[in-house]
This record gives C-alpha cells, structure tokens and sequence, in this order.
C-alpha cells in the first residue's frame, strides 16, 4: 500500500479507479460472458525512485511511451524527445522499432513480412536523418528470445556492397 508524502494521492486515486470500475457496464458485459471482474488497479511498485544511470544518448527519436519514460527517469531535458521520430544535431539519438514483435511471436510470417518494408522504410529514414546531422553511424540493435546482435552501419558503407557481410548470421539465434 502507498506510503509518504504522496500516499492520500496515489489511495484516493486508487479507489476512484475501482468505483469508476465498479460502476461500468463492460465490466458486467465482461461478466456476463463468463470473464473475471477486474475491480483494482495498482499503481505502485513499492519501491523508491531513482534516477537511472547518466544516458548514452542526447534524443529519442520516437513516441514510444516506454522509451519516453526511461529518458524522462534518466534525466534527458523534454525538449529532447520530440516525438515524430526526428534526428537532429544534439548529439546521439535513440528510436525503438516493435513492428516485428507481435507476428514474430505468434510466427505470423506473412504479416511480418508486410511489416518488414516498413521497418525498412524508417531505418533508410533514420539512416539519413543521422548522416545528414552529422552522426558517423547508426548502431541497428536486434533483439532475439535468447539474443542480442548489433549491426553497424557507418557513413561510406553504402559503397562497400562487396564487403557486406552475410545477413544469415546476424539474423539467426544460437540453437538451445
């Protein structure tokens, strides 16, 4: 339960939550179908804030709400994060791409294909946006269930075709 200075806040806003609730006609639409009462809400986590570590970047290039927060907590000004998903000259940016997530994980294959072009689109976009505001490379961040790879795109690799490495590797996971 809440406790300190905020306490009587974050109660009073916890049961106007659950009355709200209470009162809603979903909730006994969710019932009548055989469903559970969702009847509380809890906001809390029980610990104390504090401020994540310095952060290694300048902007976040991107709306998500979970990214914006973990700026806001490391202490990134709120003029840093745009939110159009614009790069601009203050120095190094962060975006997050969760397109290919929800069809990766219910192997939705075609879906994550129709998906891929757009995830392509924004990273030419990005690629640009960061060159054209002096950045020297764009740190790509593929996230597996068991893996992390980064791939490293760096100014003058659009001319080096004949060096570029095999995408197999960098895409495939470790076998369990």
């Amino acid at each position: 339960w809440p406790q300190g200075a905020g306490a009587g806040l974050w109660r009073r806003l916890l049961n106007d939550v659950q009355m709200r609730w209470h009162a809603d006609a979903s909730l006994d639409a969710r019932e009548s179908r055989g469903g559970k009462a969702i009847n509380g809400l809890w906001l809390h986590g029980g610990g104390s804030w504090a401020a994540l570590p310095a952060r290694p970047f300048a902007a976040v290039a991107d709306a998500d709400p979970v990214l914006r927060g973990w700026a806001l907590a490391a202490g990134l000004p709120r003029e840093a994060l745009p939110g159009d998903g614009t790069v601009d000259r203050r120095g190094d940016a962060v975006s997050i791409c969760r397109d290919l997530l929800v069809p990766a994980q219910f192997e939705a294959w075609g879906q994550w294909l129709d998906r891929l072009a757009r995830v392509e689109a924004r990273l030419r976009d990005l690629q640009r946006q960061c060159f054209d505001a002096g950045g020297d490379e764009l740190a790509l961040v593929l996230c597996g269930r068991r893996e992390v790879r980064i791939a490293r795109l760096r100014r003058g690799d659009g001319w080096k075709l004949w060096r570029r490495a095999p995408l197999a590797p960098l895409l495939a996971e470790a076998a369990t």
